[in-house]
Order: C-alpha cells, then sequence, then structure tokens
C-alpha cells in the first residue's frame, strides 16, 4: 500500500483534494522530467554560447585600425572565398574588435565567412547553422525530430502548467504558514527534500510560468495556430506600396530570424516609385545601402539581406532575438526598394500589436539576450529547474515501498469532492493548450478505464 504524506491536509474533503492533485502532480511529472531536464541543459548551452563565442561566430577577433573599408571590398573577399557563391546577407560588427560576416550560399549549402573589415581578410569560414549554439537549439526546439520533437516539447510544456498549478496547491500554506513555505526546513531524511522541493518550486513558480508562456509561443500548434495572428503587424502601415505573395516568414533559415510579430506580414516588393525617399543618388549599392543604415540610425550590429530576385528588397533590420542589440524595444525592419533607394516600410517596437510587443520583450527575457544579467538570471533558473527534477527523483525514490517494483503512485481518492470544479479545470486548460487537453485525456481514460480492467496494470502502477 502506498504510504501516505503525513503533511498532508488533515480535513477529509481537503484531504481528498491534495492526494487528487499529488496524484496528477505525479503522473505529469513521469512525463514531463525528462524534458525539463533536456530544456534546462539545453538552455544553459545556449546561453553561454551565445555569450562567450557568439551564435553565428561573429565574435572572431580582429586588430582595429583606424580606416574601415567599404562594405562592397569586404563582400568582393567574402565571394572570392567561394567561387560561383552568391552573396545573401551581411552582417555588421557589433564592436571594433571583431570581424564582419557575410552569408554566402553554393548550391543548397549556406555558408559564413569573417571578414576582417580593415583589410578585407578572410579569416574563417563555416557552413550556416552547423555550430554547437545550433546543435543544442535542435534538441531544444524539436528533440532533433522535427514535427514531432515540436508536439513532444509542446505537450510536456503544457502538462509543466499543470505540474505548477497542482504543486502551489499542494504546498500552499494552510496551517504552518508562510515561513515554512517560502523558507527551507532543515530537517534530515524526506522531509529536507520535500521543503527544498516545495520552496524552491514556489520561489521558481512565477518565473517558470512566464517561461513556458514564452517558450510555448514558439510551438507549433499553441503558439503557430493559436497565438501568432493575434500579433501580427498590421500591413495596412503600409497599404500604400506593392506587396508580395511571400511573408517575411521566408527569410527564415533553419531557425527563427525574423521578429514574431512580422513573420506573417506580406513583404513589399521593388519596382514602383512609391516610399519615401532614402538612398539619395543612383545607382543603389551595398555600400549606399550601408550608408542610410548608419545615417537612419542603425548603429554597431545590424543585419542586411540582399534582394534575391527582380521584385526584391534590400532589408535592414535589428532585432534582440538574433542578438543584434541587448535591447528589444529597439527592434527595427526597414525594406528598401533595389532600383529607386526609397525606404518601402520602417517597421519599429512602437508599431507592433500588444501581442508582438509582449513577445518581443519575452522572447529577449526567454533567451537571455539582455546582457550577462540576464544570461547569470537564466541560468539560475535553468539550475532550479533541474534541481526540482533531482529532487522529485529522490522524493519518489525515498518515498516507494522498500524492494518493491511497483511505481507506487498517490493513492486515487474515492468520492472526492467538487470534482465538477476539477473537470472544469480540465476543460478549461484542454481549450487553452490543446497538447495539454490530448495528455490529459489520454491519462484519465488509462487512469478510469484501463487500470480497473486490468489489474496487473493498476498493481504495477499503484
Amino acid at each position: 500500500m502506498t504510504t501516505l504524506d503525513t503533511n498532508a491536509p488533515q480535513d477529509d474533503g481537503v484531504n481528498k483534494l491534495y492526494f487528487a492533485a499529488w496524484r496528477w502532480h505525479f503522473y505529469a511529472g513521469l512525463f514531463v522530467i525528462p524534458f525539463l531536464a533536456i530544456l534546462a541543459v539545453t538552455g544553459m548551452a545556449m546561453l553561454w554560447i551565445a555569450w562567450i563565442d557568439g551564435r553565428d561566430g561573429e565574435r572572431t577577433p580582429v586588430f582595429p585600425q583606424e580606416i574601415t573599408l567599404p562594405v562592397s571590398v569586404q563582400a568582393e573577399a567574402a565571394l572570392a572565398a567561394i567561387p560561383d557563391g552568391t552573396l545573401k546577407q551581411y552582417v555588421a560588427p557589433r564592436a571594433t574588435d571583431v570581424a564582419a560576416l557575410f552569408r554566402v550560399d553554393k548550391g543548397d549549402d549556406a555558408i559564413m565567412i569573417a571578414v576582417d573589415p580593415y583589410t578585407a581578410q578572410v579569416l574563417e569560414t563555416f557552413p550556416r547553422r552547423s555550430g554547437w549554439y545550433d546543435f543544442a537549439d535542435s534538441i531544444h526546439s524539436s528533440l532533433m525530430l522535427g514535427v514531432t520533437g515540436d508536439r513532444l516539447l509542446e505537450t510536456a510544456a503544457s502538462l509543466t502548467l499543470v505540474l505548477v498549478a497542482t504543486g502551489l496547491y499542494m504546498w500552499w500554506p494552510r496551517k504552518a504558514g508562510w515561513r515554512v513555505a517560502l523558507i527551507p526546513t532543515l530537517s534530515s531524511g524526506r522531509g529536507l527534500w520535500k521543503s527544498l522541493h516545495g520552496v524552491t518550486g514556489i520561489w521558481l513558480s512565477v518565473f517558470l510560468v512566464f517561461f513556458l508562456i514564452s517558450g510555448l509561443a514558439w510551438a507549433g500548434i499553441w503558439g503557430g495556430k493559436m497565438v501568432q495572428a493575434w500579433s501580427q503587424f498590421p500591413a495596412e502601415k503600409w497599404d500604400n506600396v506593392p506587396l508580395s505573395d511571400e511573408t517575411h516568414a521566408n527569410m527564415n533559415h533553419a531557425r527563427r530570424e525574423v521578429p514574431w510579430a512580422l513573420e506573417l506580414t506580406p513583404m513589399p516588393v521593388s519596382g514602383s516609385d512609391q516610399g519615401v525617399a532614402g538612398v539619395a543618388e543612383a545607382p543603389v549599392t551595398i555600400d549606399s545601402i550601408d550608408t542610410l543604415a548608419r545615417t537612419i540610425g542603425f548603429d554597431a550590429r545590424y543585419q542586411l539581406n540582399l534582394p534575391q530576385s527582380a521584385s526584391g528588397v534590400w532589408t535592414l533590420s535589428r532585432d534582440s532575438m538574433s542578438t543584434d542589440s541587448t535591447d528589444p524595444m529597439s527592434d527595427r525592419t526597414v525594406h528598401v526598394d533595389q532600383y529607386t533607394g526609397n525606404i518601402l516600410a520602417d517597421v519599429k517596437y512602437t508599431d507592433y500589436s500588444w501581442a508582438g510587443k509582449a513577445m518581443a520583450v519575452g522572447i529577449a527575457l526567454h533567451m537571455g539576450t539582455l546582457g550577462l544579467w540576464s544570461v547569470l538570471a537564466n541560468t539560475l533558473m535553468c539550475l532550479c529547474v533541474l534541481f526540482l527534477c533531482v529532487s522529485s527523483v529522490v522524493l519518489w525514490w525515498k518515498r516507494r515501498p522498500i524492494g518493491s517494483s511497483r511505481l507506487a503512485a498517490p493513492p486515487l481518492p474515492r468520492d472526492m469532492p467538487l470534482w465538477q470544479g476539477a473537470v472544469l479545470v480540465g476543460l478549461g486548460v484542454s481549450l487553452a493548450f490543446p497538447m495539454a487537453g490530448i495528455a490529459l485525456f489520454a491519462a484519465l481514460t488509462v487512469d478510469a478505464l484501463l487500470l480497473s480492467r486490468l489489474p496487473f496494470l493498476r498493481q504495477l502502477l499503484n
């Protein structure tokens, strides 16, 4: 028989609710723990790789000199390193002592070239999106399983919200007071582990919910189908310029690079007399576009995407998601006609919808791109999540019957009061987070139907 928790509430009705919450906490944890541990480890790896070396190798050091060569000269050197390649992108240096980056595509290969901006010397070439950051990112975002991995992680993140809710209900102070809930009790054995687990969980709960929601906004179902449409930049802001059938999402490559609020917004096209004055003199070149960028306020690092077709545009961009800056409120995307040099669109953070603004700031906090303090804060967050995973396993190990091969799940209370409210809560969670709903329905089916008909399975789990 499963050992009861001596710290559970003693009132009969509340006690049953407590054990119901504990049972759901237990089963949600079984599924969630491996995924949370993976997300915490890969999240920390991405934080520190981006801070130390950069996501794209953009921290290649150079010796600063007085004169910087024109971008066109640097671009020629990059193209010479990849014969028959096509120049796609220029990434300006974030400081005077680091290299400029150029993306050159050859066939299906995207190659990054680090160029000394003072000498035009090619310092390094490497396949784009092939570093340790991208390896960790592919695990963090999809477990390297594509859509299947995305769905698994979305389910895990959604169920973690259930884990947080049930954990808060169980640890909420009823008689002992807030001191016990917020400060660890230095006892011994399972009591110490339970106190550390509960105190860490209650302090972490708000931050964990934020990370879960901001992470789910990138997921395929909740983010892509239910949330993203709320946050799109209003295309009517530039309804006086011709628009393409392509959206900004087509600028993404391997990972999301375009601000979330712009992904579904149509791209403007070149070839009209629309827009406002941009490049003063024809012809429009990479050097004149770089001059325009500096003139209109793109200082330090920014990204320049070149036109790739007869109707394509020059695109200047800077956003904290791409680690261009440490201020998400300075996000900016500018499109320039490749023939006239006119500015067709100039989108700033203030132009985003309220959801787009929240997502821009949320992504920066989630990714730790606000400076060293956010890297350290997110590292602490990841370490606390790992501790919760480890301590939950320790608590189960200490609670299980000695020598038993059973899973020893918390007991299922009978005649639970207020069960209608629990059903309504479950329906609400299911409607808000579909993958959690599917998982909860599957768990209820197993718990209520299969276990009652399969004594061996019931004995193994309970």
